[in-house]
């Protein structure tokens, strides 16, 4: 019997559908948006350390093939799939008199009418998420 069935009453695992269907069913990561963006920026920073193209032979992402190819992530740079190409995300950000931030797991954007209030804005938000 699965815990979270109350249909088998004791009958074996193979003989209740329901203890087969919640067991079938993946786990569920709990990774925040926020995690998701550190993540991020660190494999940013990591491939990051190979200072050129020789030492990215060093690089865990060059020895990694893509199924069914030779390629690998670094080989195919032209698409801009090496991180090192990418941009990192900090947030919260100001662009302008734009302030974006997460709040609740959700991307926020605020759009102040000048800059002086974004500015305002951003160093409230800095603040609140320190704390």
């Amino acid at each position: 019997m699965n815990k979270d069935c109350n249909g088998c009453f004791g009958a074996s695992f193979n003989d209740c559908q329901r203890c087969q269907e919640t067991d079938k069913q993946p786990l569920k990561l709990d990774i925040t948006p926020e995690l998701a963006i550190a993540a991020y920026n660190t494999l940013i920073d990591y491939c990051k350390q190979f200072s050129s193209e020789a030492e990215c032979g060093n690089c865990i992402f060059d020895k990694i093939q893509y199924p069914e190819s030779d390629e690998t992530v670094c080989t195919l740079n032209f698409y801009h799939i090496c991180p090192t190409d990418w941009d990192k995300i900090t947030l919260p950000s100001l662009d302008g008199n734009t302030v974006t931030y997460i709040k609740d797991g959700q991307i926020k954007r605020i759009t102040c009418g000048c800059k002086e209030e974004a500015q305002e804005l951003f160093e409230e938000v800095r603040n609140a998420q320190k704390q």
